[in-house]
Protein backbone atom coordinates (compact mmCIF):
# COMPACT_ATOMS: atom_id res chain seq x y z
CA UNK A 1 0.00 0.00 0.00
CA UNK A 2 1.44 3.40 -0.95
CA UNK A 3 2.60 5.60 1.92
CA UNK A 4 0.29 8.51 0.99
CA UNK A 5 -2.75 6.20 1.12
CA UNK A 6 -1.67 4.82 4.51
CA UNK A 7 -1.25 8.32 5.91
CA UNK A 8 -4.68 9.36 4.58
CA UNK A 9 -6.34 6.27 6.08
CA UNK A 10 -4.59 6.83 9.40
CA UNK A 11 -5.82 10.45 9.50
CA UNK A 12 -9.38 9.40 8.66
CA UNK A 13 -9.32 6.70 11.34
CA UNK A 14 -8.12 9.28 13.88
CA UNK A 15 -10.81 11.82 12.97
CA UNK A 16 -13.74 9.40 12.53
CA UNK A 17 -14.76 9.21 16.22
CA UNK A 18 -15.03 13.02 16.26
CA UNK A 19 -17.12 13.38 13.11
CA UNK A 20 -20.46 13.26 14.90
CA UNK A 21 -20.11 16.77 16.25
CA UNK A 22 -23.49 16.62 18.04
CA UNK A 23 -23.34 17.57 21.71
CA UNK A 24 -26.32 16.92 23.98
CA UNK A 25 -27.19 17.56 27.59
CA UNK A 26 -27.19 14.38 29.69
CA UNK A 27 -28.77 13.66 33.05
CA UNK A 28 -31.05 11.14 34.71
CA UNK A 29 -33.35 11.30 37.70
CA UNK A 30 -35.48 8.57 39.14
CA UNK A 31 -37.71 9.27 42.11
CA UNK A 32 -37.67 6.58 44.81
CA UNK A 33 -41.28 5.65 43.99
CA UNK A 34 -40.53 4.97 40.29
CA UNK A 35 -40.18 1.37 39.23
CA UNK A 36 -39.54 -0.34 35.91
CA UNK A 37 -39.37 1.21 32.44
CA UNK A 38 -42.39 2.90 30.85
CA UNK A 39 -42.61 0.09 28.30
CA UNK A 40 -39.83 -2.03 26.90
CA UNK A 41 -41.41 -1.78 23.43
CA UNK A 42 -41.80 2.00 23.28
CA UNK A 43 -39.50 4.84 22.26
CA UNK A 44 -40.17 6.46 25.63
CA UNK A 45 -39.09 3.29 27.45
CA UNK A 46 -35.95 3.04 25.33
CA UNK A 47 -34.94 6.64 26.01
CA UNK A 48 -35.62 6.27 29.74
CA UNK A 49 -33.43 3.17 30.01
CA UNK A 50 -30.64 4.51 27.79
CA UNK A 51 -27.52 5.66 29.61
CA UNK A 52 -24.33 6.63 27.79
CA UNK A 53 -22.46 6.56 31.09
CA UNK A 54 -23.54 7.35 34.63
CA UNK A 55 -25.03 10.77 34.00
CA UNK A 56 -25.54 13.28 36.82
CA UNK A 57 -28.91 13.78 38.49
CA UNK A 58 -31.31 16.00 36.53
CA UNK A 59 -32.44 17.66 39.76
CA UNK A 60 -29.06 19.44 39.89
CA UNK A 61 -29.09 20.26 36.15
CA UNK A 62 -27.04 23.26 35.10
CA UNK A 63 -26.92 24.07 31.38
CA UNK A 64 -23.46 25.64 31.72
CA UNK A 65 -22.03 22.80 33.83
CA UNK A 66 -19.77 20.58 31.66
CA UNK A 67 -20.75 17.42 33.59
CA UNK A 68 -24.21 17.72 31.96
CA UNK A 69 -22.80 17.72 28.40
CA UNK A 70 -21.48 14.95 26.18
CA UNK A 71 -20.41 14.53 22.59
CA UNK A 72 -22.69 11.88 21.15
CA UNK A 73 -21.10 8.65 19.96
CA UNK A 74 -21.69 7.28 16.47
CA UNK A 75 -25.04 5.50 16.33
CA UNK A 76 -26.56 7.87 18.87
CA UNK A 77 -25.63 11.08 17.11
CA UNK A 78 -28.71 12.00 15.09
CA UNK A 79 -30.78 13.72 17.80
CA UNK A 80 -30.79 14.87 21.39
CA UNK A 81 -33.67 13.67 23.55
CA UNK A 82 -35.43 14.58 26.74
CA UNK A 83 -38.03 12.23 28.20
CA UNK A 84 -40.23 12.11 31.27
CA UNK A 85 -42.69 9.47 32.35
CA UNK A 86 -45.70 9.68 34.63
CA UNK A 87 -43.67 8.19 37.51
CA UNK A 88 -41.36 11.22 37.38
CA UNK A 89 -38.30 9.66 35.75
CA UNK A 90 -36.47 12.18 33.57
CA UNK A 91 -33.63 11.63 31.10
CA UNK A 92 -31.67 13.94 28.82
CA UNK A 93 -29.42 12.07 26.39
CA UNK A 94 -28.19 11.43 22.86
CA UNK A 95 -30.51 9.32 20.75
CA UNK A 96 -30.34 7.57 17.38
CA UNK A 97 -33.74 8.57 16.02
CA UNK A 98 -34.58 8.38 12.34
CA UNK A 99 -33.12 11.28 10.40
CA UNK A 100 -35.45 14.24 10.54
CA UNK A 101 -37.42 13.04 13.58
CA UNK A 102 -38.02 16.13 15.72
CA UNK A 103 -40.71 17.37 18.05
CA UNK A 104 -42.49 16.15 21.14
CA UNK A 105 -44.40 12.88 21.24
CA UNK A 106 -46.72 11.33 23.81
CA UNK A 107 -46.89 7.61 24.41
CA UNK A 108 -48.75 5.72 27.13
CA UNK A 109 -46.81 6.49 30.29
CA UNK A 110 -45.12 9.77 29.34
CA UNK A 111 -43.68 12.17 26.80
CA UNK A 112 -40.39 12.56 24.95
CA UNK A 113 -38.96 15.28 22.74
CA UNK A 114 -36.33 14.93 20.02
CA UNK A 115 -34.29 17.77 18.55
CA UNK A 116 -31.33 18.22 16.26
CA UNK A 117 -28.62 20.69 17.18
CA UNK A 118 -26.02 21.10 19.86
CA UNK A 119 -27.45 21.24 23.39
CA UNK A 120 -31.00 21.58 22.06
CA UNK A 121 -32.39 19.36 24.85
CA UNK A 122 -31.88 21.89 27.65
CA UNK A 123 -35.57 22.60 28.25
CA UNK A 124 -37.94 20.33 30.14
CA UNK A 125 -40.23 18.03 28.18
CA UNK A 126 -42.84 20.06 26.35
CA UNK A 127 -41.25 23.43 27.25
CA UNK A 128 -40.73 25.84 24.41
CA UNK A 129 -37.24 27.01 23.72
CA UNK A 130 -36.53 30.60 24.72
CA UNK A 131 -34.90 31.21 21.34
CA UNK A 132 -38.06 30.07 19.52
CA UNK A 133 -40.18 32.42 21.63
CA UNK A 134 -37.77 35.31 20.97
CA UNK A 135 -37.71 34.69 17.21
CA UNK A 136 -41.52 34.45 17.01
CA UNK A 137 -41.83 37.62 19.09
CA UNK A 138 -39.35 39.47 16.91
CA UNK A 139 -41.03 38.39 13.67
CA UNK A 140 -44.43 39.40 15.08
CA UNK A 141 -43.10 42.79 16.18
CA UNK A 142 -41.56 43.43 12.75
CA UNK A 143 -44.78 42.40 10.99
CA UNK A 144 -46.84 44.80 13.12
CA UNK A 145 -44.35 47.61 12.81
Amino acid sequence: MPTALRVTLALLATLLPHVSGLTCHVCRSQPPSASGPASANSTLGLILTLALHSPPDCRQFGADDPQFRTECPLGLNSTCAVAEDTAGRRVKTCFGAARGAQGCFTEPGGTFCLCRGDLCNEAAVGARSVSVVLVVGLVTALAVW
